[in-house]
């Protein structure tokens, strides 16, 4: 396969506890990126001086500080990516990874899913399956094959230009409402079982707690323009992950909260059609699936 070209962005704020993992990974892969951007988003700790010390030994990587007083939110990380790009965007290369600063990977990582875009040009987003830590081990995170975990996606540059990139997006879901846009235009999203991808600390709960992570999930599905059966659907599966019947819940009030307010979608329109569209399909698959395992003979 002849050797294609990619970079990585990271966003990073107050990440000294993991980014070093996350190093350590980018720094063993068997095929290196052409650069990585670290875009320290007003970090107060020691993750600078830990990317500069990576920094003096791996000329690849480059590290952008912005302002301490920069407020941190999902938009926020947006506008730091959205920073690493510009930096690069006059270089040459052909994919572009996104990777957050608590996450690791194999070394083989990049090598495999560089092959995976060989293997299908219509491939706009590919990752790995995510792992996250619970406790001391890492569990996997059971999701469909269209979804790539946000920390890692790695995008067709063809692609990540023609959506434009990230939308900025006051609860997060950036990444997911890229992938919606992603395959809107046609392109393929795929998520690839027997490529880990560790993630070091539970998803959401970088600013607060899990019930404040599932509260912030129910607003993100709102403004991601999810519909209210799919809503529920998303909230009944919450179940099966702790805290159990009390996450499922704040995350359902929180998304029935926004709707009673009135809360204005900042996505458009085809959009938002396209992904009721989607979702209600998924809904009718899994009530056919369901059907069939209840009529099915003993």
């Amino acid at each position: 396969m002849p050797q294609k070209k990619y970079v990585l962005i990271t966003a990073a704020r107050n990440e000294e506890k993991y980014i070093e993992e996350t190093l350590k990974s980018v720094t063993a892969q068997t095929i290196l990126p052409q650069h990585w951007v670290i875009v320290s988003d007003g970090s107060v700790d020691r993750t600078e001086e830990i990317v500069s010390a990576y920094k003096e030994k791996c000329s690849f990587i480059n590290l952008i500080c912005l302002d301490s007083k920069r407020e941190r939110d999902f938009a926020a990380k947006v506008s730091a990516i959205e920073i690493g790009y510009k930096s690069i965007a006059s270089y040459g290369f052909d994919f572009i990874g996104i990777l957050d600063a608590d996450i690791s990977v194999e070394p083989s990582y990049y090598e495999q899913i560089l092959q995976e875009f060989e293997r299908n040009p219509k491939l706009g987003v590919a990752g790995g399956e995510a792992y996250n830590l619970i406790g001391n081990k890492f569990a996997r995170v059971t999701s469909v094959l269209h979804h790539v975990p946000g920390p890692v996606q790695m995008f067709q540059r063809a692609c990540f230009d023609a959506v434009g990139g990230f939308p900025p997006l006051r609860f997060g879901g950036e990444d997911t409402a890229a992938e919606v846009m992603v395959r809107m235009k046609g392109w393929v999203t795929e998520s690839f079982r027997g490529i880990p991808v560790y993630h070091h600390r539970q998803t959401g709960t970088a600013t607060g707690g899990i019930l404040q992570a599932r509260f912030r999930e129910g607003r993100m599905d709102y403004y991601l323009g999810y519909h209210p059966l799919f809503a529920v659907a998303k909230a009944l599966a919450r179940l099966l992950r702790k805290p159990y019947l009390i996450g499922s819940l704040v995350s359902m009030i929180a998304y029935i909260l926004e709707w009673l307010r009135g809360g204005k979608i900042q996505l458009p329109d085809d959009y938002i059609s396209f992904l009721h569209k989607e979702q209600m399909q998924r809904i009718k698959l899994l009530l056919r699936l369901a059907r069939k395992k209840i009529t099915r003979p003993s």
